[in-house]
């Protein structure tokens, strides 16, 4: 049985280091957060449109408790 891209990426990562998000990351973010198959997990399931996404880091980036 051929593994996901999502089962693949859990199961072969050794190593990881975590960074704050840059504007560079959004395209790439928004494409994850719109796949059915992490939709069907959110808080809100809905296609979210670039617009709303970039609105939403425009609000996250500036707080300190994000």
């Amino acid at each position: 049985m051929e593994q996901t891209w999502l089962e693949t990426s859990y199961w072969e990562v050794n190593m990881f280091s975590l960074r704050p998000i840059s504007e560079n990351d959004l395209d790439l973010m928004l494409q994850w957060r719109n796949r059915p198959e992490i939709r069907k997990n959110m808080y809100t399931t809905h296609m979210i449109s670039k617009d709303e996404h970039y609105k939403w880091y425009q609000k996250i980036k500036n707080d300190p408790t994000k």
